[in-house]
């Protein structure tokens, strides 16, 4: 059975990029702990969002499976236009202020 997203893998690269704009704008939250952005998918549509940000050059993982849940490296997002200055929620801007912040590393022992 097809599905009912296969249509944006035929859009221009311009259409996709928004498509993923606007779903990690409204489904995306930044995982400070991990560095992370991370975005729960209905299970019909993980593997069309999956493609797609291969098809673009983006590598992600699939990190939960109840609800599957798309995680996306800070960085990579920083470079990619995931997220958008424009956008009034912030995220972009939380972005970089996660990555700008000095990280603790911690050694067991």
């Amino acid at each position: 059975m097809e599905s009912s997203l296969s249509w944006i893998h035929t859009a221009p690269e311009g259409v996709r990029i928004s498509f993923l704009q606007g779903f990690f704008e409204s489904a995306g939250e930044i995982d400070d702990s991990t560095m992370t952005l991370v975005a729960p998918v209905l299970p019909s549509f993980v593997e069309d969002i999956l493609r797609l940000l291969v098809e673009l050059g983006v590598r992600a993982a699939v990190v939960g499976i109840d609800p599957p849940t798309i995680a996306l490296d800070l960085r990579v997002v920083r470079t990619f236009p995931l997220l958008s200055p424009v956008i009034k929620d912030g995220k972009y801007y939380d972005v970089q202020a996660a990555l700008s912040r000095p990280r603790i590393e911690t050694t067991d022992g």
